[in-house]
């Protein structure tokens, strides 16, 4: 299935505002592309403001937009879940150029909300020139556990996995546990080795730390040329000499306004450049030659004024999208 240059806007649901993946495949693909976005979708009782994908559905996508989507339980953009069972292997949710803003999840009146942007739950996740910009959990002020990952919450229930995520800009995503990303393996799987490789990320945020373990022993492996704001906690011991932590720095000495979500990187920021090879990385969130070593964060330093791509700049409107796959 392919959504092509497509607009999803102002749509309700029970489970996925804007769309309903079931599949009851051994395997099947949905591919999401070419400046579709998803607009202030959300979901009347569960989970998946924007979409919700269940069993055997691989997720591509690939210059998607994600603004204002919002959801009463978890994944205030996206929910997907994996096979519940190791037969068929774990499912694919990749992710290249894309922008999640203002989604959030939970409510006042919720008591296990996650992943403000994503939860992604028994799903490989491949995240690359993708920007987090101040997506958000909310919970029952009564409520000190759970809520995890402002941004993204890894749920790694019953696969071993190795999330990556590359080349992409959090900015100041909120939640109770692990602004940006928060990591779950059940506690007692001792034998279980679950990880997220983070390389040449750009991590701004005031609130707490951007990656918490929720539960068991997950692993954050560095691959180099991350830039923290804050002071991590469940992953310091295990930076590289090619990591910065600077808390405290300010954004307007990085970047040119994130506020308005311009996150293009200063003549003189120390994101210039200051990334580590990887390959195959050639152009950034907006289809921009990479030259050198790349720049820190999803958009790269040009010296001109950025074309910020907004929610508004599609062409095709469509209702709720129900898919049934098998």
């Amino acid at each position: 299935m392919i959504l092509s240059n497509v607009e999803i806007t102002n749509n309700r649901a029970d489970f996925g505002g804007g769309l309903l993946m079931v599949s009851n495949e051994a395997r099947s693909t949905l591919l999401i592309n070419d400046n579709s976005s998803f607009n202030a979708n959300s979901t009347t009782l569960g989970s998946g403001g924007a979409m919700y994908v269940v069993d055997q559905a691989d997720v591509l996508i690939e210059d998607v937009v994600f603004n204002a989507n919002a959801s009463l339980s978890s994944g205030g953009a996206i929910t997907i879940f994996g096979p519940d069972t190791t037969l068929y292997g774990a499912t694919l949710l990749d992710i290249d150029r894309a922008t999640f803003v203002d989604n959030g999840a939970g409510s006042v009146n919720a008591q296990g909300a996650q992943g403000g942007a994503i939860i992604a739950i028994d799903v490989q996740l491949d995240i690359t020139n993708s920007i987090f910009n101040q997506n958000f959990v909310i919970l029952d002020p009564s409520i000190t556990l759970g809520g995890g990952g402002g941004a993204i919450s890894l749920n790694d229930v019953i696969y071993d996995l190795e999330h990556g995520v590359t080349n992409s800009t959090f900015y100041n995503n909120s939640s109770l546990l692990g602004q940006d990303i928060s990591h779950y393996i059940p506690v007692d799987s001792v034998d279980r080795v679950s990880e997220l490789i983070s390389t040449n990320n750009l991590f701004i945020n005031e609130l707490g730390p951007s990656y918490e373990i929720e539960e068991g022993t997950p692993l954050f492996i560095s691959g180099g040329g991350n830039y923290f704001t804050n002071e991590p906690t469940d992953i310091s011991a295990i930076l590289l000499a090619t990591d910065t932590v600077d808390p405290g720095a300010d954004p307007v000495d990085l970047v040119e306004n994130a506020d308005d979500g311009n996150f293009e990187p200063l003549q003189a920021s120390p994101l210039v450049n200051g990334g580590v090879a990887v390959e195959g990385l050639t152009v950034d969130r907006f289809n921009h030659q990479r030259s050198g070593l790349p720049d820190i964060g999803a958009v790269e330093y040009r010296n001109t004024i950025l074309d910020i791509i907004v929610a508004s700049d599609v062409h095709t409107t469509l209702e709720t999208v129900v898919i049934a796959a098998g």
